[in-house]
């Protein structure tokens, strides 16, 4: 678990496409007894250094890890937290672990079909 103020991520620089994924199925397997990981989001180091952050590799808990420190406090840093967060979610990459459609969740096969994916539909497509 990420120490308070923390966010825990994985250093993935340099590793190849199924390194990244093994790194998430041992991370997620550990702390959480799930087996399947769906998807990522990558975020260059520079992003974080970017809005003032920082992230340093510490290899607790698992090799690899990383932690993203320096998050605001004070009465507002909830919403300087989310303002935060919004910017790094600009820049990072969203990567979706591709599933084969007879897999996938009733809910979504039915959806996937239609072509109306605005608003809800297309929230639900990116947290598969």
């Amino acid at each position: 678990m990420p120490r308070k103020g923390e966010v825990s991520v994985a250093h993935i620089f340099g590793l190849a496409e199924e390194e990244v994924w093994a790194v998430g199925q041992h991370t997620l397997s550990v702390s959480t007894g799930r087996t399947q990981v769906r998807g990522r989001a990558d975020l260059p180091v520079a992003a974080v250094r970017g809005v003032s952050l920082r992230a340093a590799r510490d290899d607790v808990g698992f090799e690899r890890h990383s932690a993203i420190t320096g998050w605001p406090g004070g009465d507002d840093a909830d919403v300087r937290h989310k303002e935060l967060a919004k910017e790094l979610a600009m820049v990072a990459k969203l990567v979706i672990r591709y599933r084969r459609p007879e897999r996938w969740p009733h809910e979504f096969r039915r959806r996937a079909g239609s072509s109306n994916l605005g608003g809800t539909d297309a929230t639900r497509i990116k947290c598969l």
